[in-house]
């Protein structure tokens, strides 16, 4: 058989940007409550220290709005518009709304 090597590296490719993103969805299904959205790094820093306090695991997913150039920003001052999605399993939904809506009744 003639096998065409440019042929096989794309069908390689392409099948490895299919299969990554289903990998990582079937590794984190767990984590589908959608507990927080969080806007800028100091509301994601902010939240995220509450839930780990109280013990609570959770995943994040980081959206960038790309209408705003670069992003994300390191520079002192900058805006960040990142928006943070954070996550956690069903069965601590409880726990994570009570860390992190009753965080400072508790203290």
């Amino acid at each position: 058989m003639d096998w065409d090597l440019p042929l096989i590296l794309t069908v390689l490719v392409l099948a490895i940007i299919v299969i990554l993103p289903l990998i990582s969805s079937f590794k984190d299904r767990s984590y589908r409550c959608l507990i927080y959205s969080a806007l800028g790094n100091d509301d994601y820093f902010k939240v995220t220290q509450r839930l780990k306090s109280k013990g609570v695991p959770y995943r994040t997913k980081v959206i960038i709005d790309s209408s705003h150039p670069g992003g994300v920003s390191i520079q002192p001052g900058a805006q960040d518009y990142s928006q943070y999605d954070i996550y956690v399993q069903k069965k601590d939904e409880y726990r994570a709304n009570d860390a992190i809506h009753h965080y400072d009744k508790i203290r």
